[in-house]
């Protein structure tokens, strides 16, 4: 069984983001790009607030954490991205 906060503790949301492909600003606090999920042209519409572990498209109005992220983007359930996640990044 997967921890979920304790995996959302060790690897870092941008860590995450960057791995299925997100090249990022930095504005202040919050990291900004274009959004995969609807391809809007604005690379500001992407947001992620990394000291709360979060992303939100003002797009697409989606938002989320790592694991619902990849949850989304792979089309499998949470729990199955939590340990595609966890393989990728600690290993089996």
């Amino acid at each position: 069984m997967i921890d979920f906060a304790k995996l959302r503790q060790e690897i870092p949301i941008a860590n995450i983001l960057i791995w299925k492909g997100y090249k990022f600003t930095r504005s202040g606090k919050t990291l900004r790009a274009q959004c995969q999920l609807c391809n809007h042209k604005s690379k500001r519409a992407f947001v992620v607030t990394p000291d709360k572990g979060l992303w939100f498209c003002f797009n697409c109005r989606e938002g989320g954490d790592g694991i619902e992220y990849v949850a989304l983007v792979e089309r499998i359930s949470k729990v199955d991205a939590a340990h595609l996640i966890r393989n990728h990044f600690k290993g089996p």
